[in-house]
């Protein structure tokens, strides 16, 4: 028990320090930085809007633990203490042998890791196919304009033939010549 004598710069060496933790949206920049991957296709990869992911990164909104796990799930490599905590590597390093191995927590890895190839594998096959169905939405965008501008070419033409016969009929009227 503390008498009222008790200096206060002895009080208050007894309370807890505060850690500096860095934030989780700048923990999610250097993790999509260590990934070498833009906002966009780490968005894409997750399923979520690059929105979704920018105010993480940018407004200092706070990701649910839906998002952190497809996270995990997506980048297998991907250090969850870091991600929690900001303690650690974004990743896991790389392990050079080529025979199966086990994940070293099984809670937040679903498969096996085979060697160093699995999750940049797995990674890159998420990449593509989300660009591959971000290209082909832009191709069928890409049809639709070439329709709809060739749509108008045909109004155009319309419109032309019609001034034309237009003008041939008041010419008529006025008994002018062509």
């Amino acid at each position: 028990m503390f008498n009222l004598d008790t200096p206060l710069n002895i009080l208050i060496s007894f309370e807890k320090p505060e850690m500096e933790q860095v934030p989780i949206g700048q923990r999610l920049k250097i993790l999509i930085s260590a990934l070498d991957l833009k906002v966009r296709t780490f968005a894409q990869t997750l399923g979520v809007s690059e929105t979704t992911v920018r105010n993480y990164l940018e407004r200092g909104s706070k990701p649910s633990s839906d998002f952190l796990e497809n996270i995990l799930t997506h980048f297998e490599h991907t250090n969850p203490v870091f991600l929690l905590t900001g303690k650690g590597e974004p990743l896991f390093p790389p392990t050079n042998e080529n025979k199966l191995e086990s994940a070293p927590n099984q809670k937040f890895f679903r498969s096996p890791v085979i060697g160093n190839n699995q999750g940049t594998a797995n990674q890159q096959q998420h990449i593509y196919s989300a660009e591959l169905d971000s290209l082909k939405n832009q191709l069928l965008l890409a049809e639709k304009d070439v329709e709809s501008l060739r749509a108008q070419l045909q109004m155009k033409d319309a419109l032309l033939a019609s001034k034309d016969e237009t003008i041939t009929l008041l010419r008529v009227a006025f008994n002018r010549p062509t």
